[in-house]
């Protein structure tokens, strides 16, 4: 019954073990939908800032039966900022570059050949 796989889905985000694994395998393992164990798991997880940055990874068992984990730090956070920009250019470092003559970037390969033997 319904009862049952609820009762069934609690067992499990109760477990040590079984409350780091993914809501999709726990979802699989009760026959109910992985909807329904995110919910339970909200019913049951406090929200604090402090238990959310400290997430545990998430163990699962991906189609060839490895297990592996899945950091779930991340998820939902913003990106990290930018580093800030340093003090603005005065006019004399913001002119256009001096030209070089030769690009930088081009090394010459005369020195680097040697004369090829004629067949």
């Amino acid at each position: 019954s319904n009862a049952d796989k609820r009762r069934a889905v609690l067992i499990l985000l109760e477990d040590d073990e079984w409350s780091t694994w993914a809501d999709r395998e726990i979802a699989r393992r009760c026959a109910v939908d992985n909807k329904t164990v995110a919910r339970l798991r909200e019913e049951l997880t406090p929200h604090t800032e402090e238990i959310l940055s400290e997430a545990a990874p998430r163990t699962y068992e991906d189609r060839h039966g490895n297990v592996t984990q899945m950091r779930t730090a991340a998820i939902g956070r913003k990106p990290a900022e930018p580093p800030p920009v340093g003090e603005p250019e005065s006019a004399e470092t913001a002119a256009a570059p001096e030209a070089s003559p030769e690009p930088t970037n081009i090394i010459p390969l005369a020195p680097h050949l040697t004369e090829l033997p004629t067949p």
